[in-house]
C-alpha cells in the first residue's frame, strides 16, 4: 500500500469506478463528485485487533479506590472525572464499557469517534460485546474527528481505513451513518465539504458522546496549538488545517518517514467537541505525561487545544494510565 499523502495516487481507479463496478464490497460514504457527495466502495478485508484481557491490578491506595480495585481516582477541578489506571488495557475496558451504556441508554445515539493507537483496543471491546450479542450498533450515528488531507481511503493510513479496519466492519453500523471526512475532495471543494460535515453534526441534534486521545503537543483532532485568544479557540468550526511539525513528526513511521506524511487535514473544530453532552479522553505512555498535565493544571488556551476542555469541565472524564499521570500534583 503506498503511504504517501501529499499526491494523490494514480493507482487509485476513478470516482465511477468505485460508485459502480465493486457491488460485492463495503459501502463507504461521504467522497464528493460534481453535483455532491456519494457513496464508495471499499474492500472490507479487516479484522479486529484483539486486546488484552490480564488479572486487573491492585490499587496502590493513594487515591479513592473505584472499580474492583483497579483504578484511583484524582479530584481535580479541571474535569468531571480523572481516573488513573494501573495500565490502559484496564482503561480501555472502562471506555468500552461507558460508550455501550450511552449506545444502550441513549436513542439514536451520536458518537464522535478518535482514531490513533490509543482507542484500538476500546474498539476491539466493543467488537467483543457486538459479537456476543450483548451490543447493538444498528441506531448509531457516528462522526469521526479528522482524516488527513489529501489521502484516498483505500490508503491503509486513512482514518476512513482504520475505522473500518478496526471497528465499522465488525458491528453492523449502517454505512450512511459512519460519516468520516473525505481526504479526497478537490482542494476548491474542501471548505465546503468541511462546513456541510459540520451541518451534519448540527442536524443530527449533535454528539452525545465524544471520544478523544491527545498529541504529544495536546491536540485533540487535528486542532493543532496556535497563538489565538480563548474565545476564538473554543469556538473553532470543522476545517481544513495545517498540521503541526510535531504531528507529523509522530506520523511518519506509519508513513515511512516525514516526506510522505501529509501537511494537511480535515478536523471537527472545538465548537462541536465542547458541545458534545459528554466528553470522554484517553492517555497512556510517559511521552503524554506533559501533554496531560499542561491541560488539566495549566490555564485553558489554544497552545494546548486539550486544555480548552476544562471549559465544559463538567461534561469532560479523562482516563488514564500511571505513566501519562506521573507529572499530575499528588499523583
Amino acid at each position: 500500500m503506498n503511504h504517501s499523502g501529499g499526491e494523490r495516487s494514480n493507482r487509485f481507479p476513478p470516482f465511477d469506478f468505485w460508485t459502480s463496478n465493486w457491488a460485492d464490497r463495503l459501502l463507504l460514504p461521504g467522497l464528493y463528485r460534481p453535483g455532491g457527495f456519494v457513496y464508495v466502495l471499499v474492500s472490507p478485508n479487516f479484522v479486529a485487533d484483539g486486546v488484552s484481557r490480564s488479572t486487573r491490578p491492585e490499587s496502590t491506595g493513594s487515591f479513592i479506590e473505584m472499580s474492583e480495585s483497579s483504578s484511583r481516582s484524582l479530584k481535580l477541578p479541571t474535569a468531571s472525572e480523572v481516573i488513573v489506571f494501573k495500565d490502559s488495557a484496564s482503561a480501555c475496558r472502562a471506555a468500552a464499557d461507558r460508550i455501550a451504556d450511552v449506545i444502550r441508554q441513549v436513542p439514536c445515539p451520536k458518537l464522535g469517534l478518535a482514531t490513533g493507537s490509543t482507542p484500538i483496543p476500546v474498539y476491539a471491546e466493543l467488537v467483543a460485546k457486538y459479537r456476543s450479542g450483548s451490543l447493538d450498533f444498528s441506531g448509531v450515528h457516528s462522526f469521526n474527528l479528522d482524516e488527513y488531507y489529501p489521502i484516498s481511503p483505500l490508503n491503509d493510513q486513512s482514518y476512513r481505513w482504520f475505522m473500518n479496519h478496526h471497528l465499522f466492519s465488525h458491528v453492523g453500523i449502517p454505512a450512511n451513518q459512519a460519516h468520516v471526512l473525505d481526504g479526497t475532495v478537490p482542494a476548491e471543494a474542501a471548505d465546503e465539504h468541511a462546513a456541510q460535515f459540520e451541518r451534519w453534526i448540527e442536524s443530527a441534534g449533535g454528539l452525545d458522546l465524544q471520544l478523544l486521545g491527545i498529541g504529544r503537543n495536546g491536540h485533540i483532532g487535528f486542532n493543532e496549538p496556535e497563538e489565538m485568544a480563548l474565545a476564538k479557540a473554543i469556538d473553532l468550526p470543522t476545517r481544513r488545517i495545517e498540521l503541526h511539525p510535531v504531528t507529523r513528526s509522530d506520523a511518519a513511521p506509519a508513513f515511512g518517514g516525514l516526506d510522505h506524511v501529509p501537511t494537511h487535514a480535515l478536523t471537527v473544530g472545538t465548537r462541536q467537541i465542547l458541545k458534545a453532552r459528554r466528553v470522554l479522553i484517553l492517555a497512556f505512555g510517559a511521552n503524554k505525561a506533559d501533554a496531560v498535565a499542561a491541560s488539566l493544571q495549566g490555564p485553558p488556551t489554544a497552545q494546548v487545544p486539550a486544555s480548552l476542555l476544562q471549559t465544559v469541565a463538567d461534561r469532560v472524564v479523562w482516563l488514564l494510565d500511571e505513566a501519562s499521570a506521573a507529572r499530575l500534583v499528588g499523583s
